[in-house]
C-alpha cells in the first residue's frame, strides 16, 4: 500500500514507492496500460489507499465497533470476498470498487460512505488528503457526541 504521511497541523503529505498489499493499492498501481506503463506514487494514489484503510477502521477508543459486519459485508476488508491477490487484481481489471455501499439507510455513516466512494474514484476525481481529514474530523466529532 502506498504510504500517506499527513501532518494534520500543516496538511503536508509524502508518498513512497513501497506497496505492501494489493487489497489497499489503487488501480493505477495494479492495472498497467500502454498510456501508463509505470506507476509513480502520488497524493491521489495515497488517498485511494487511505480510503481503503479508513474503510477497515474500528473505534478502538471507546471499545465499541464503529461498523457492524453487516454494514461492511464480511469482515470490513476491502475486496473482502476475494480470497487472494489474483482475484483482487481481476476485480481491479474489471473496475470493481473495494466495497459496495449497503442498500439500507446509513444515517451518519452515509457521509463516510460518500468519502470511501470519492477516494475510490479515478485519480483526478479523488479528494485531497486535507479534504479526507475534514470529513474524518467531522465524523469523529459526531461519534463523540453519541
Amino acid at each position: 500500500m502506498c504510504r500517506i504521511v499527513a501532518d494534520f497541523h500543516t496538511g503536508t503529505t509524502t508518498s513512497s514507492l513501497h506497496v505492501a498489499t494489493v487489497r489497499y493499492a489503487p488501480p493505477e498501481r495494479i492495472v498497467r496500460t500502454t498510456a501508463s506503463p509505470r506507476f509513480v506514487p502520488t497524493s491521489s494514489s495515497d488517498v485511494y489507499s487511505l480510503g481503503s484503510t479508513i474503510y477497515n477502521v474500528r473505534d478502538h477508543k471507546s471499545g465499541r465497533q464503529v461498523f457492524t459486519t453487516s454494514q461492511f459485508h464480511t469482515d470490513g476488508l476491502p475486496y473482502a470476498t476475494c480470497e487472494d491477490s489474483l482475484l483482487i487484481i481481476s476485480e481491479h481489471n474489471r473496475n470493481v470498487k473495494p466495497a459496495t455501499r449497503p442498500l439500507w439507510r446509513l444515517g451518519m455513516y452515509s457521509r463516510l460512505w460518500d468519502l470511501f466512494e470519492r477516494c475510490w474514484e479515478a485519480p483526478n476525481k479523488r479528494p485531497s488528503a486535507s479534504e479526507v481529514k475534514v470529513v474524518i474530523e467531522s465524523f469523529s466529532m459526531d461519534l463523540q457526541s453519541l
